[in-house]
Parts: structure tokens; sequence; C-alpha cells
């Protein structure tokens, strides 16, 4: 008898624990659910005039945007620039430009912004800081 009030107590010690950890793992799974994410901005590179002329033919409000931007990156680009103001001017978000020069003749930058949902890389060309040699310390 006193072995089948063991195991009763037993079993119902378990079954208790197992409805508990149930109710725990069902409020830990609920929590840990994966968000789920926007999708990601679609990115357009403008790195030549065939590049230009697709985006005129897809979005012409985009490409009158672009072009603004890319004709002034010398000045977008320049060390120091707010490129906050400047975005706003653009009517661009994200504008950022990389902080390296590309090594060709002339040099080149690559420039980031986003127009509306959509996000933009170009090349553009430096002519405003051209590269010189510098004495090594």
């Amino acid at each position: 008898m006193h072995r089948a009030t063991v195991s009763a107590v037993v079993a119902l010690v378990c079954a208790s624990g197992m409805v508990i950890a149930g109710a725990f793992a069902a409020k830990a799974t609920a929590a840990d659910a994966p968000v789920a994410s926007k999708p990601l901005a679609p990115v357009v590179h403008l790195y030549g005039a065939a590049d230009l002329d697709h985006l005129r033919e897809t979005n012409f409000n985009h490409y009158q945007r672009a072009e603004r931007i890319i004709a002034d990156g010398n000045e977008l680009c320049r060390p120091g620039a707010p490129t906050l103001q400047l975005a706003a001017r653009y009517d661009a978000d994200d504008m950022s430009c990389a902080a390296n020069l590309l090594t060709s003749y002339p040099p080149k930058k690559l420039l980031a912004f986003r127009l509306d949902n959509t996000r933009y890389l170009a090349m553009i060309t430096i002519t405003n800081d051209q590269p010189r040699l510098v004495k090594a310390h």
C-alpha cells in the first residue's frame, strides 16, 4: 500500500511539473518568437551613364533627384561636409560618402543615399581634392 501511495504521489508531482513546464515553455515560445522584419529596400547602382539612362526610363522623379546629387558630389563628399543639411536640400535620406578615395585617375568615391524607399550607390568623380604625394613620417 505504501508503494502505491508513493507511486501515485510521484506520478502526480511529475504530471504537475509537466503542466507547469509546458506553461513556461508556451510563454517562452511566444516571447522568443522572431519578429517579422521589414523587407530590405532595393539597392540601385549608379555607376555610369547606362545606369542613369535606365533610371530615367523607370523612375523619372528619382532620376532628376539623383542626377542633382551626383552633379554636386564634390561638395557632398568633401571632408567635414554637413551631409544632414545637404541631404535635406535634395530631399534624400541616409546620405553618406565613403571615407577613402578609390585608386583611379581621376579619383572616385562611393556616395550612398536613399530616395523614398530605394537605396542608391553612385560612383562620383572627385575633382576638387586631387591626390598628392605626402612625405612619410
